[in-house]
């Protein structure tokens, strides 16, 4: 009897022993799951806080963007501004008779374009001794009396371009001293009225070649001393109506003549037939009469 109560007592307090645990359990659970609810929705609320500050800080990045932008276009201006304000510093404008010019300082090339130049109208805004180079543009033309009107430019070494010259009737000394002059385009030159030439040429004693077939000299009546100190000049292309009238040889005026042109023998190059040879640059000139047309060149004189 007595053994059977123990039992009893026994299992009547283990069962509420395992109720407790039990109960502890459920609870534990429970606010485990609780626990992670609530981390889940503080996740969410730190995720929901996170959007507007990725928004703002896209917002701040936009707003640095547009500011760099704002700042790159203004150096930009600035820099567009500065190198217009430059170019315009370095162009300088004038006037050339009626003719407009534009002289570059950098490049200390003049242009000239629209008019009719004068050897006496000269109002170029700078120094005619810095100009190196003039380029012809549309529209220029050379006045009746042409004489000496390049002489103050005595540093060009370059003349490009077509200069209108169907009314010059003086070319008199139009190029006379200009002793760097390399480059002289005058080919399709329009000459047919000219009258005068004497010392168009003289002391110009870089040029190298010089092409004259386009010009009709049938109305000039000097020539004298046309190319007196061109001894560089070593090509010359000749014209059917290429003369060379007035140019004197005779013996008191030997030493002038002799400057004339290289004195070495001058031979047709092109065409080569028939062959035609002068004996020098004052034979070439003083016997030229338009009969052989071409390619001219010298040759320095045989030593004796």
């Amino acid at each position: 009897m007595l053994m059977t109560g123990l039992l009893l007592s026994t299992i009547l307090i283990v069962q509420p022993v395992h109720s407790v645990l039990a109960v502890t359990r459920s609870t534990q659970a429970s606010l485990e799951i609780d626990k992670n609810q609530t981390t889940a929705n503080e996740v969410k609320g730190l995720e929901q806080q996170s959007v507007p500050q990725s928004e703002n800080h896209n917002q701040e990045e936009n707003l640095s963007t547009d500011s760099e932008l704002t700042t790159v276009n203004e150096v930009s201006e600035i820099i567009n501004e500065n190198v217009e304000k430059q170019m315009e510093s370095t162009l300088i404008k004038g006037k050339w008779g009626t003719a407009s010019t534009i002289f570059d300082t950098v490049t200390q090339v003049l242009t000239i374009e629209n008019g009719q130049l004068s050897s006496t109208d000269i109002s170029l805004g700078v120094d005619t001794l810095k100009v190196k180079q003039i380029i012809f543009g549309e529209n220029v033309s050379a006045t009746e009396d042409s004489s000496e009107l390049f002489v103050e430019f005595e540093q060009l070494e370059q003349m490009t371009g077509q200069l209108l010259t169907q009314n010059v009737v003086t070319m008199s000394k139009m190029f006379k001293g200009l002793a760097k002059l390399t480059k002289l385009d005058v080919s399709k030159w329009e000459t047919s009225s000219v009258e005068d030439m004497s010392e168009m040429f003289a002391g110009v004693n870089q040029l190298r070649e010089l092409d004259l077939s386009g010009w009709n000299m049938t109305k000039v009546h000097t020539t004298k001393n046309m190319f007196t100190g061109t001894l560089s000049l070593a090509k010359l292309t000749l014209g059917k109506e290429v003369i060379f009238p007035n140019i004197d040889a005779s013996s008191d005026n030997n030493q002038k003549t002799d400057e004339q042109l290289h004195q070495g023998r001058w031979t047709r190059i092109n065409p080569t037939l028939p062959e035609v040879t002068y004996e020098n640059g004052l034979d070439l000139l003083t016997k030229y009469d338009g009969q052989n047309p071409g390619i001219y060149v010298s040759n320095p004189p045989k030593k004796t």
